[in-house]
């Protein structure tokens, strides 16, 4: 009818799953924790206390950002990005250093990972770079232009150098993200797949050929040479990844049932941040590892909903890379636990203890809750 408007869209699906996760994620992070939190801080509930008022400020954040304007983020994205720049720098002069590395600021009691907001400003800085702040970009991305690739990819290195200098696994992450988005930007893909198979190409030559221990740290090659053949040093460096996979093992189909885990009685480490899926799997088993894949594959597949139906091009890159900062991360912390990939030191989003790293998760869904909502349906 002639007389009907169209009415805004909003994601109620995609807000469910990732309730879901972060209600599962508590009900996990507590089972694996409680034993130890309650040796060392007498409180069972400690980890899970803090990390409901991570998710506290999650939602409170997720809700504002989702009723704004997603063009604002784009207008600002360039002070976004110096921030988080900003940050970086801060955190190798002022940051809390563990396991040798400085990833943490500290605000009082509060710890924050520069390298999380990185990751916001990516989203929201590349989409914005394309469509607004080179005005030839746009035109020469879409057809293919090697010279605004070149722009983009000066920019992307900007952007994964300084998270460089201290995690490696962020800064694939956020390569990932760059080359994602400009992966979908663009008409023509066969150059950017090609650079990728010869990235790969040259991993393997320069491990082969002995250049890459001299690139990477000791720690970093000890995990590639770990995961090539964790029995070959089983107490040290292949430690982590056996305990991972008995637990994962000895789940059988349908677990040993909820807090029954072995592995996480100071076993294995890390049991509540990068290798919580393999305490999922030994509780849960077989049956609760597909629950969590069948609950990511929802919300995926609700990102990729969103980014067909968005607006503009800005909206449709800006969903895009928070689906490749989701998706990324879950196949690398996945992979890591199963022995597919080295370990990467990757938590697994919305249910690994972390409390930046959950904000920041929140904010991008309220980015992408901000784009839904900017949907005309036809009424």
């Amino acid at each position: 009818m002639a007389g009907n408007k169209p009415r805004s869209f909003f994601d109620y699906t995609l807000i469910f799953v990732v309730l879901v996760l972060c209600a599962f994620g508590m009900i996990m992070l507590y089972s694996t924790t409680a034993y130890s939190n309650s040796i060392k801080f007498g409180d069972s509930f400690y980890n899970v206390k803090r990390m409901l008022f991570y998710l506290a400020v999650g939602l409170v954040v997720m809700l504002i950002v989702s009723k704004m304007d997603y063009h604002i983020f784009l207008k600002w994205s360039a002070l976004i990005f110096l921030v988080a720049l900003g940050m970086l720098v801060a955190v190798q002069i002022w940051g809390h250093e563990s396991h040798g590395e400085k990833r943490w600021l500290y605000i009082g009691p509060i710890s924050i990972q520069p390298t999380e907001l990185m990751k916001i400003a990516l989203v929201c800085c590349y989409p914005a770079m394309i469509n607004y702040f080179l005005p030839w970009m746009r035109r020469h991305i879409l057809e293919g232009g090697w010279k605004a690739w070149m722009v983009l990819f000066v920019f992307l290195g900007a952007s994964v150098v300084p998270v460089l200098i201290s995690n490696l696994s962020s800064a694939i992450i956020i390569a990932g993200m760059g080359v994602v988005i400009l992966f979908v930007a663009t008409k023509r893909k066969w150059p950017l797949a090609v650079m990728i198979v010869a990235g790969v190409v040259a991993l393997v030559v320069f491990y082969k050929s002995g250049l890459l221990a001299h690139v990477l740290k000791d720690y970093q090659m000890d995990r590639i040479n770990a995961w090539l053949d964790p029995t070959s040093d089983p107490e040290g460096n292949g430690y982590q990844i056996l305990q991972s996979l008995y637990a994962i093992g000895s789940g059988g189909l349908f677990g040993k049932g909820l807090g029954q885990s072995i592995q996480k009685l100071g076993y294995l480490p890390e049991a509540q941040n990068d290798m919580i899926f393999s305490i999922i799997c030994e509780e849960l088993g077989i049956f609760g590892g597909l629950l969590v894949l069948g609950l990511f594959a929802v919300l995926v597949s609700r990102m990729v909903m969103i980014a067909n139906n968005a607006p503009d091009l800005p909206g449709m890159l800006m969903v895009t890379g928070v689906l490749a900062h989701v998706g990324i991360q879950v196949i690398f912390n996945l992979c890591v636990s199963m022995n597919l990939m080295p370990n990467t030191g990757v938590s697994l989003p919305f249910i690994s203890s972390g409390g930046s790293s959950l904000v920041c998760l929140m904010v991008e869904v309220g980015l992408v809750l901000s784009v839904s909502g900017r949907i005309r349906l036809e009424a």
